[in-house]
């Protein structure tokens, strides 16, 4: 009888382990974030087109708004995603006009028209005369920042002179940056996480390569 018991729980405990073994495993909502964010880590290069969720770059939509714009002085560019709808704001002033559209993305539409008459601000901005254009501004930053992605360039003033507010992304902080609008010369410059923006991130990475794999 003591080698029935014997036999039968040996028996049981290799079955427990073979369970354990042969059991699929269903890996944990952190076990995806820590997988996702060992991938970002890995891929994501904020200058490379292909790994931003965005289908159209800060590029494309500068002259989408243009083309609809026709004339003024572009201002100001910044990349939204408010509750997962990825958007651009774009603001040209126009003579004594301020034209602003918001672009979708993903689809290049513009999904929204604002002109309306400049305040003091847009005088003042208007008045300006910086010596450094926005497009000279970018090519400034991008040898400086070439792993980070430009995510807004603005056109403001600080006491009296001329500035650039600039953001930049690298998957995980944002950067921000204030230059001069007369020589390019840095003014100040910070770095903060967003954590909501990197689990935002994650998720859709890890949806994105567990489709791939499925």
């Amino acid at each position: 009888m003591m080698k029935l018991k014997k036999a039968l729980l040996v028996g049981l405990a290799t079955t427990s382990v073979l369970g354990a073994v042969l059991a699929p495993t269903v890996p944990s909502f952190a076990e995806k974030n820590l997988f996702v964010g060992q991938i970002a880590k890995a891929h994501i290069t904020a200058n490379d087109s292909k790994n931003t969720l965005s289908k159209i770059s800060i590029d494309e939509a500068k002259k989408i708004a243009l083309n609809e714009a026709k004339t003024g002085k572009m201002i100001g560019i910044k990349f939204e995603d408010d509750d997962n709808n990825e958007k651009y704001e774009v603001t040209f002033i126009d003579n004594d006009q301020e034209k602003e559209y918001e672009i979708d993305a993903t689809t290049g539409k513009i999904i929204k028209r604002e002109i309306e008459d400049l305040d003091k601000e847009d005088k003042v901005l208007a008045e300006l005369k910086n010596k450094v254009g926005m497009e000279e501004i970018e090519k400034i930053v991008k040898n400086r920042y070439s792993n980070e992605k430009i995510v807004g360039i603005n056109l403001d003033v600080e006491s009296g002179k001329a500035v650039y507010e600039m953001k930049f992304d690298n998957g995980i902080e944002t950067r921000k940056l204030v230059l001069s609008a007369e020589d390019g010369a840095e003014i100040s410059n910070t770095m903060r996480s967003d954590k909501k923006k990197i689990e935002n991130r994650e998720i859709k990475l890890y949806e994105k390569f567990d489709n791939k794999l499925k």
